[in-house]
């Protein structure tokens, strides 16, 4: 929710005497800290389910939830990139 407010200009956040610059910067890092733990989730999720509980890799990607999971991180991860193309 605290991503979502601090995406507009006139947020909530900039009421509190915050610059636009500073909730800006927030914002990003914010939005890679969610992209990293997205992606520490998976691994380990992954991980968890594979070597620990014995379940073939195949049989595991098979799995609607976890293409799902893919799908949605793929999309992150194009954010991401549009993002740092933004910059340059």
């Amino acid at each position: 929710m605290i991503l979502f407010l601090a995406a507009f200009k006139d947020s909530p956040l900039s009421w509190a005497g915050l610059s636009y610059e500073r909730i800006n910067t927030f914002h990003r890092w914010l939005g890679r800290i969610i992209v990293g733990i997205f992606l520490a989730h998976g691994i380990m999720m992954g991980y968890l389910q594979c070597v620990r509980d014995g379940t073939s890799f195949t049989s595991w990607i098979g799995r609607s939830d976890v293409r799902s999971g893919y799908i949605a991180f793929i999309f992150l991860l194009l954010l991401l990139m549009l993002y740092q193309s933004h910059l340059s």
